[in-house]
């Protein structure tokens, strides 16, 4: 019998702490718990083992009082395992404060037990079969009662709240808290009884123990009720976004989820499923086909959707069909997101028309195949489209340009492809004879009107290249439309301007002009001219400084040929502050010669303003070269005025009180108005006698009494008047009549370089 109790405690101390190795592997707080009731529940065996059968007094004694301290903090392990398992640990932390710290007392007193025997002695004893062993007695009854009652209510409070779980557990988990308080009562029951007074040979509440611990175990790590897994995969099975059906062996749906329902609708019947099903395999028998995935588009209640259908067979443990079944994975997102990246890569976002590389790809491919063939490329551009997005605001500036882009749909041919390239610039690609001009121009007019109410009209530039025959790329047929744009910016009348290959000419002659303006400028390649102007008599009293490039090969470069390149390409400054300092040097020389009653008129560009604090250096001037400001007159036109008029006013007029004299040049020769004579304060107005040229002669008398009330006007606003453009001795004599201060023209001199200049004038 003896050994039928060893073996049997050694099985279930295997079988224990064999589960017990799968709750070490998990990284659970409540799992570690259960671990510890499994260290205390080997010591409460291997103790009462041990108590029962050495032969030595103290050394049985000793283990009878771990034994003790082992179930009383098993039990203490237990209560925490069930408060951590079933989430309770808030409810319960006073209690598992207060056993805790009597737990400490009471293992203190146990261990002490050994050496004083004040709890309880073993007495060495035979049973009825002959067997020897410790049975132990109470010595002192007071102190074995506190152990006993503490273990009791450790005890009964499990038992209360293992019962209280049991009633209020769903069904599906009631079986495992039953079956576990039924084990733990069992051997809690034995154990009071056993430590009330032991008399028997064999401690049997182990065995409870023991068989109450592996089940705790498996319930916690393995056991899972077929009606919770049944309930837990239908339950998915409603809620998945994945549609599923299901078909028995002979093909027949038995089961479709929510899922399918919202694909093909709520009407569809299980029978419905199994048409449909088939169709998706080309309407192979369910059992003859293979397990297979595909894409499907399906038309459902919600629009056009997109999914991945995977096809299974579900076999039985000997590898027999028993059934089939579809899964529907919606991935319409996903292809939409697909799409829609797609198309941002390819369109602009803003009108919806290609962007610039899907558009010179489509050219491109098009054009290898009708190289031969008339088309045209259409480049459009919006004059000074950055102004209005500056003045409005860029929400304003892309409205514009959505509203371009349906202009421009509703009149280009279907077969046009249509992109914009970037910013304000679209461009077409069209036969050259679905090109409607008149159709076009006529959008370009609704355009320009797009912002009335604002009081601003949008003019939009067209550059077309025609690309017959031509051998180069989409890309630079777009360049060289825009190369003809260029030739026409500045003109308000004309709309449409032809690529010709001149503009490549002189295109490639700006860039060469470009690239060796800071060579020229620093080799000094660039020369001040002189023109003269003189009074009445023909006195000179000054001259106006111009520019001349001299260049080491091309030899005299005319200034209408580069100074509009240096313009755009703002270099202009650079070369304007070359000519003032010249122009200062000179005055410098003259005065040194007794000449400072001779002036020099500089020009003022646009980009001038914008790249130049002018008053800073046009009084650094004066002062390096020890000047009056008098004698460096300041030439500006109106347009150099209209970027920010009212603060080059204020600069103009710290120019005036620190002394310098300010010009108005060609007035009379463009748009020059009234509105700029009464706001800028200037001292000298310059009247351009090309107002005379070109003119019928029923109109000269007309022009000519202009000429008159305008030298008029400048008197009465005190200004000194300078005609230039004089070409003959009838202009001079009107001029001088009208009241002209001084001339400037070929009659008297042409432009001629500083040293003809003091050759002809100053040395007389």
């Amino acid at each position: 019998m003896l050994t039928v109790y060893f073996v049997g405690i050694l099985i279930f101390l295997g079988v224990m702490n064999w589960m017990a190795f799968g709750v070490v592997k998990r990284k659970s707080v409540v799992l570690k718990t259960l671990w510890n009731v499994v260290l205390f529940i080997n010591l409460v065996v291997i103790s009462s083992v041990l108590s029962t059968f050495i032969p030595n007094h103290f050394a049985a004694v000793f283990s009878r009082s771990v034994h003790y301290i082992a179930t009383q903090w098993m039990l203490f392990y237990v209560l925490l395992f069930f408060e951590r398992y079933t989430k309770k640990s808030e409810d319960y932390k006073y209690v598992r404060r207060i056993t805790f710290v009597v737990s400490i007392i009471n293992s203190v007193s146990l261990l002490l037990n050994p050496f004083f025997g004040h709890i309880v002695i073993g007495e060495w004893t035979q049973s009825i079969s002959g067997m020897s062993f410790w049975e132990f007695i109470n010595v002192k009854p007071g102190y074995y009662i506190f152990h006993f009652i503490y273990i009791t209510i450790l005890s009964l409070f499990i038992f209360l709240s293992l019962i209280h779980r049991v009633v209020i557990a769903s069904q599906h988990t009631r079986m495992k808290y039953m079956t576990t308080l039924v084990l733990i009562s069992s051997s809690i029951l034995l154990e009071v009884i056993a430590s009330y007074r032991s008399e028997h040979l064999y401690d049997y509440p182990l065995f409870a123990y023991m068989l109450s611990m592996i089940l705790i175990i498996y319930y916690a790590l393995c056991y899972v009720t077929k009606s919770v897994v049944e309930k837990t995969l239908t339950q998915i099975m409603l809620e998945t976004d994945i549609g599923t059906v299901c078909f028995d062996a002979e093909e027949k749906c038995i089961y479709a989820n929510d899922a399918m329902k919202k694909i093909y609708g709520e009407k569809m019947k299980l029978n419905d499923y199994e048409e449909i099903c088939k169709t998706d395999l080309f309407g192979v028998s369910l059992n003859k086909q293979i397990e297979k995935s595909f894409e499907k588009e399906v038309v459902t209640p919600l629009g056009k959707r997109y999914f991945d259908v995977s096809f299974r067979k579900l076999k039985d443990e000997h590898g027999n069909d028993i059934g089939c079944y579809f899964l529907y994975q919606d991935k319409t997102a996903f292809m939409k997101k697909a799409l829609d990246d797609c198309y941002r890569l390819t369109h602009d976002e803003i009108t919806g028309f290609y962007n610039r590389r899907r558009f010179i790809e489509i050219v491109d491919k098009n054009h290898r195949r009708h190289r031969d063939d008339e088309y045209y490329i259409v480049c459009t551009d919006i004059k000074d489209f950055k102004l209005l997005n500056d003045l409005f605001d860029r929400i304003t500036g892309n409205d514009v340009l959505r509203r371009m882009s349906e202009i421009f749909a509703e009149i280009m041919p279907k077969s046009a492809v249509c992109a914009r390239l970037q910013s304000d610039r679209f461009a077409f690609y069209l036969k050259k004879d679905e090109f409607n001009r008149l159709k076009y121009l006529n959008a370009i007019g609704t355009i320009s009107k797009l912002l009335a109410e604002k009081d601003y009209q949008i003019l939009v530039h067209t550059g077309i290249y025609e690309t017959k025959g031509c051998e180069e790329s989409a890309s630079t047929m777009c360049d060289r439309a825009h190369m003809a744009i260029s030739l026409i910016k500045e003109d308000y009348n004309k709309k449409i301007s032809f690529y010709d290959k001149k503009f490549l000419v002189t295109a490639l002659r700006e860039k060469r002009y470009t690239s060796e303006f800071e060579v020229a400028l620093s080799k000094r390649q660039f020369k001040m001219y002189l023109q003269a102007q003189v009074t009445p008599n023909g006195n000179v009293c000054g001259a106006e400084a111009l520019v001349r490039w001299i260049h080491p090969e091309s030899g005299l470069i005319p200034p209408y040929e580069f100074i509009s390149v240096f313009e755009k390409s703002g270099l202009i400054h650079k070369l304007d502050l070359f000519i003032w300092e010249e122009a200062a040097k000179k005055l410098a020389e003259w005065k040194k010669e007794g000449r400072d009653d001779l002036h020099i008129s500089v020009n003022i560009s646009t980009k001038d303003f914008q790249h130049l604090d002018l008053f800073a250096t046009f009084t650094n001037l004066v002062r390096k070269y020890g000047i009056s400001p008098q004698k460096l007159k300041l030439e500006i036109t109106e347009s150099s005025m209209m970027l920010d008029l009212e603060k080059q006013l204020l600069l103009i007029d710290k120019l005036q009180n620190f002394g310098f004299d300010i010009e108005i040049d060609d007035f009379g020769s463009g748009y020059s108005s009234l509105n700029m004579l009464k706001s800028i304060h200037a001292n000298v107005l310059k009247l351009d006698m090309g107002f005379l040229r070109n003119i019928k002669e029923v109109d000269a008398l007309r022009a000519k009494d202009i000429l008159k009330s305008t030298v008029n006007l400048a008197k009465v606003l005190k200004m000194t008047v300078i005609t230039e453009g004089v070409e003959t001795l009838d202009q001079v004599e009107f001029l001088t009549q009208a009241g002209s201060d001084y001339f400037q023209g070929y009659y008297f001199a042409k432009p001629i370089s500083v040293g003809d200049f003091e050759e002809k004038f100053l040395k007389q």
